[in-house]
Order: C-alpha cells, then structure tokens, then sequence
C-alpha cells in the first residue's frame, strides 16, 4: 500500500523532476545509474516497437536493475508534465541496509523480491 509518509520519504531522500516535454529517461541496454519513481504523468517503457507498457503513478521502475547492475531491458521515455524521481543506487543501498524499517524500505523491499 502506498502511503502519505512513502512519498515524504522519497521526496527527501531523491532529486526531482518535471518534464515540460517527452524526455528519454534511459536506453535498452544501458548499464543503470538510478532507478526511478513516478509521481505523476506518465512514463512509456519500450522494449521493441511492438511491445510498449506504460508506467502507473505513484511507480517504481528500473530498481531491480540498478541494484543488480543490469543493463535496462527497456527504454523508457517520460511523457509531458510528468513527475520523476531518480533513485541513486548509493541511497538506495542506504536505505535497504539501515537497522531501521522504514516506509521506503518496506516498500523496496516488496517491489525488488527482498522480503
């Protein structure tokens, strides 16, 4: 369950960003700096030009990748006003390997398989 205090947790830790206009956020095959978290708007991961999802708000995308150092399986471009936050790997790990449960890591917990 997403949660009020999820998202102020997310908005302190992670760098923001509006989009004025359709912008690639990452590349199929990329090697990942950050996984990513969707506000509002909307995100369209390609992995060929037949296959195409489009990401939900209030999503994360692209952690299990950052995590693991794979390469994106997808491409992913965020549409026109659309809020993203870019989840670096190094906060991310900070997160996971505090003593403390907190909402974010519950959360990532879930999302990557970690439980």
């Amino acid at each position: 369950q997403f949660t009020k205090e999820l998202l102020k947790e997310i908005k302190k830790l992670f760098p923001q960003k509006n989009t004025l206009s359709s912008v690639p956020l990452f590349y199929k095959n990329q090697i990942p700096l950050s996984g990513f978290f969707l506000e509002r708007g909307k995100v369209i991961l390609t992995k060929n030009r037949h296959t195409s999802i489009e990401v939900s708000p209030y999503s994360f995308f692209g952690l299990s990748e950052c995590l693991n150092n794979d390469p994106y399986v997808f491409e992913a471009e965020a549409l026109k006003d659309s809020t993203i936050y870019f989840l670096d790997k190094t906060t991310l790990l900070e997160v996971l390997n505090t003593t403390r449960n907190t909402p974010l890591k519950n959360y990532i917990e879930k999302v990557i398989g970690n439980n």
